[in-house]
């Protein structure tokens, strides 16, 4: 089930309010507005989706409450620590059937494109803040095309997602990453302070697999 929230308030209090580290939001841009939304596990077997309609967006969304008085912003980094921050994953192209069937947004066990490098470094490195190492990033390339994907489940009961965004050849093994600096790059040098490191890890690509990489399709 879809469910669509009043406002962005409201769906910045369910993602944000109470929680210790929120899960990630996904967003796209349909008809000149961006639709924002997260997976709601109601139990083991169900899980549903809310979101809101916005104008603008961020690659975080923070929320903050003052004496009754709640404050919604989107972020390009994180520096203000009197709010709560949710990270923002940028989809490629709107889910499939999203506006005519309202029905999940993602198939179990799907293939997801996103739109930049951010959006995957954002997926891979949101359960740090739960004391988990940095998602993997695998990248394969097969000599005209490349992808860089993580994977991941938010959790027991949740459907297995492999996140992607296409890319060229990479000759380096790490992603360093910084949310205070709204910084990305790729490196070999993991030695530098106040970043993430992403490692990155090569996956051999053989000729007759490309039913195993869809993604690989120009």
């Amino acid at each position: 089930m879809v469910l669509e929230l009043y406002s962005i308030k409201d769906f910045a209090r369910l993602v944000c309010a109470f929680e210790h580290v929120p899960q990630p939001v996904f967003a796209f841009n349909k008809g000149g507005y961006w639709h924002v939304f997260v997976q709601y596990q109601v139990n083991e077997k169900k899980i549903d989706y809310m979101y809101a309609a916005t104008e603008k967006v961020g690659p975080y969304l923070g929320y903050k409450n003052i004496y009754g008085t709640e404050i919604v912003e989107f972020f390009s980094t994180i520096q203000n620590a009197s709010y709560i921050y949710a990270p923002i994953i940028f989809l490629k192209n709107p889910p499939a059937d999203w506006f005519k069937h309202k029905t999940f947004p993602f198939k179990r066990n799907s293939f997801i494109e996103l739109e930049d490098i951010g959006s995957i470094v954002r997926v891979a490195t949101y359960k740090m803040f739960y004391e988990e190492s940095v998602l993997p990033l695998f990248h394969i390339y097969n000599g005209k095309l490349g992808a860089l994907f993580t994977i991941l489940s938010y959790g027991e009961g949740f459907p297995i997602k492999v996140y992607y965004v296409k890319t060229k050849s990479i000759d380096k093994n790490f992603i360093k990453y910084s949310s205070e600096k709204n910084f990305l790059d790729y490196t070999n040098n993991v030695d530098e302070s106040g970043f993430v490191y992403a490692k990155i890890i090569k996956v051999k690509y053989e000729v007759g697999s490309g039913r195993r990489w869809p993604f690989l399709k120009e």
